[in-house]
């Protein structure tokens, strides 16, 4: 909460269940969370105007764990609006320092379609090519599903 607040940034988790069971290894879904939440902080460090919010909910329906992630960063470089599934890829970045060098190893991204792969999941990045800012991702995971 400390960093957070030093940021201005705020986080909303709306989980619109009483319980969620599910299945996995904790610090894999951890993980899902720790690299959005690491790519939207990235974000939040270029000068925008805006608020910085993350908003993150969980949902489930019969079939599907459903997380989905927002923020109100600057959205994805314009390289990945049109096909935003690229930054899925390895090795696949665009982050970079003040001089322009690339400072981002493609890999968190990488990870997170990795995990949701295992977990028979999906994910959909749909709404980042509609969307003028901030970055979009919903995440669906068969309930049940044991790698």
């Amino acid at each position: 909460r400390k960093i957070l607040s030093q940021k201005d940034i705020s986080i909303d988790f709306i989980c619109l269940e009483e319980a969620v069971n599910f299945y996995c290894h904790h610090f894999e879904i951890e993980s899902i969370v720790n690299n959005l939440l690491t790519n939207s902080f990235y974000a939040f460090s270029t000068p925008i105007q805006r608020e910085k919010k993350i908003k993150i909910t969980l949902k489930v329906n019969d079939e599907d764990i459903l997380l989905c992630y927002e923020d109100s960063g600057p959205g994805l470089p314009k390289i990945f609006k049109e096909n935003p599934d690229l930054i899925l890829a390895a090795m696949e970045s665009e982050k970079r320092d003040e001089n322009g060098e690339l400072i981002g190893t493609g890999m968190g991204m990488w990870i997170i379609d990795r995990t949701v792969r295992e977990y028979k999941g999906k994910i959909d990045l749909s709404k980042n090519k509609t969307e003028e800012i901030g970055f979009h991702m919903a995440i669906s995971l068969k309930k049940g599903s044991r790698r």
